[in-house]
C-alpha cells in the first residue's frame, strides 16, 4: 500500500512527467533511509526497485549507482547492495511490504493515466541515452514484457520517437542510433541558433523565485573541490535548458530544440563521467552568468550567455566524444547493441 510522503520526491506531479524516473526513484528512496523506513543492511537491488516503482531495471541502476555515489548505499560482493556501509545485518525484503514511502499520487498500476503518462518520457530517455555508444534493435515484444504493457502500446511508443527522429522502422525491426560526430555538430548548432532565441521570448515568463532557486542551486558549483555526481550536473542542465529555455510561447521552436537536446541532455550522464572539477566550475560559472542577468532583467545578454555556453559546452562534449560505451553504461534490458 502507497502511503503520502513529505520527502524530496513530493514534486510528483512534475517528476512523473518532467523529471527523468531514476531521480523520482533516488530522491524516494533517499527519503526513505534518512527516515529509518529503509534501515542499514537492507539490501536493494536493481530487480527489487524496479518492481516497486513499477519500472525497468535502466533508471533503477541508475539511481542506486547515485545513492552509491552520496554514501547512502555500498556494493554487495554478489550483486546489489545494502543500506548503509556494511555494519548492520542484511535484510532481504520485499520494499514495499517494508513499508517503503512512495510519493503522494504515485501510481504502479500498468493502466493508469499517470503510468502512462511516465511512461513515454522514461522510455525516450532510455533510448535517446544510448544513441551516442553505437547502432541498437529495439525489441518492440521486449519493450512491452519490460514495462508490463501491450505490444500496442510499446509500438505506439516507437512511433513516436520515429517521429523525432530517435527511432527508424527497417523493414520489422526497430533501430535507434547511431548519433555520429556530423549529427552532434548539427544538433549544437541547432541548439545555440534556438536557444537564445527561445530564451529571449520566455524571459517575461520566468518566475524571478524559480530563476533566484535555480541560481541558488548552481552557485555552489562555482567553487568545487571536487566533481559532484553525474546526476547532479544532469540537475544543473535541466534547470536552464528545460525549465528555463522551454518556457518560451513559440511551441514549434520548443520542439525543435528539444528534439535537438534530447540525445545530447540523455548522454550527459556517461559523458560527464569524465568531466574535471574546473569543467564543471566553468559550466556552474556560464549558468550563473545567464541567470543574474535575467534576474538583472536583460534578456539579451542571458541570450548572448547562453549562446557562448553551448558553444563551450560544444568544444567539450566533442573531445570527450566516444563511439564505444563507458565500462558502467547500462542499455535497457529490450534492446542489444549492433557489432
Amino acid at each position: 500500500m502507497t502511503r503520502a510522503s513529505a520527502s524530496p520526491a513530493g514534486k510528483v506531479g512534475e517528476s512523473l512527467v518532467g523529471l527523468p524516473m531514476y531521480r523520482l526513484i533516488a530522491d524516494t528512496l533517499q527519503s526513505n533511509i534518512r527516515d529509518g523506513t529503509l534501515p542499514d543492511g537492507t539490501v536493494v537491488n536493481e530487480t527489487s526497485v524496479a518492481k516497486a516503482f513499477g519500472t525497468s531495471r535502466v533508471p533503477a541502476a541508475a539511481a542506486l549507482r547515485e545513492l552509491e555515489e552520496a554514501g547512502l548505499v555500498s556494493r554487495l560482493a554478489r550483486r546489489g547492495f545494502q543500506v548503509g556501509q556494511g555494519a548492520g545485518k542484511l535484510h532481504r525484503v520485499d520494499l514495499l511490504e517494508a513499508g517503503l514511502v512512495l510519493p503522494e499520487g504515485f501510481d504502479t498500476a500498468g493502466g493508469s493515466r499517470s503510468h502512462r503518462a511516465r511512461l513515454y518520457p522514461e522510455v525516450e530517455r532510455e533510448i535517446s541515452a544510448c544513441l551516442a555508444y553505437g547502432k541498437f534493435t529495439v525489441n518492440e515484444s521486449g519493450l512491452a514484457r519490460a514495462y508490463g504493457v501491450s505490444r500496442t502500446i510499446a509500438h505506439e511508443i516507437l512511433v513516436r520517437l520515429e517521429r523525432l527522429d530517435i527511432a527508424r522502422l527497417e523493414g520489422s525491426r526497430w533501430y535507434v542510433g547511431p548519433l555520429s560526430m556530423d549529427d552532434l555538430r548539427n544538433r549544437y548548432e541547432m541548439r545555440w541558433l534556438l536557444e537564445p532565441a527561445a530564451l529571449m521570448r520566455a524571459a517575461p515568463l520566468l518566475g524571478r523565485p524559480a530563476v533566484t532557486r535555480a541560481l541558488r542551486r548552481v552557485e555552489r558549483y562555482v567553487d568545487a573541490e571536487t566533481r559532484p555526481a553525474a546526476t547532479k550536473i544532469l540537475e544543473l542542465e535541466q534547470d536552464l535548458h528545460l525549465d528555463m529555455v522551454l518556457k518560451s510561447p513559440n511551441s514549434e521552436m520548443c520542439s525543435a530544440i528539444y528534439r535537438s537536446q534530447l540525445p545530447l541532455l540523455s548522454t550527459h550522464y556517461t559523458f560527464q563521467k569524465g568531466t574535471s572539477v574546473e569543467e564543471i566550475r566553468s559550466m556552474a560559472r556560464e549558468h550563473v552568468a545567464v541567470f543574474r542577468r535575467l534576474l538583472a532583467g536583460d534578456a539579451a545578454g542571458a541570450a548572448e550567455a547562453l549562446e557562448q555556453h553551448l558553444r563551450s559546452a560544444f568544444d567539450v562534449v566533442i573531445e570527450r566524444y566516444q563511439a564505444s560505451p563507458p565500462d558502467d553504461f547500462v542499455a535497457p534490458e529490450y534492446m542489444s547493441r549492433e557489432a
